[in-house]
């Protein structure tokens, strides 16, 4: 019935408006497609209605991916009072922490002077 997931997606939030992961989902499918300004409002709205830990670390991520540091350290932090237990969110926080060191020319490691263009390693958002 359906011919890929944003139309599936879609369907559902047009009968069911308020479904957060509804929400999380469509944004993860547009960003996928690297339609991030799309994205970006489904996140919002899943944050408005109760994201849940999945959603906050994806969301972080389209964040750091936009260079919107302290609102990807916000959701990452979010999604560590959500699951205490997450490993991924230590792993995110720490990759915003080098990339502001990185962006403010110094290497988070040695202290020393490095490239302006930040590049490092992907945050982790799906299970494992």
């Amino acid at each position: 019935m359906w011919n890929d997931s944003d139309q599936l997606w879609t369907y559902t939030l047009a009968y069911n408006p308020d479904c957060a992961v509804c929400h999380e989902n469509l944004a993860l499918v547009l960003m996928d497609r690297g339609d991030l300004a799309a994205a970006e409002k489904h996140y919002e709205e899943a944050l408005r209605l109760d994201i849940d830990p999945q959603g906050a670390l994806a969301f972080g991520s389209l964040r750091l991916q936009q260079g919107r540091l302290d609102e990807a350290a916000a959701l990452y932090e979010l999604a560590g009072r959500l699951d205490p237990h997450s490993p991924k969110v230590p792993y995110n926080l720490g990759i915003v922490r080098e990339a502001r060191a990185t962006w403010r020319g110094r290497s988070p490691a040695t202290g020393t002077r490095c490239g302006s263009s930040p590049s490092g390693p992907t945050p982790t958002t799906t299970s494992a």
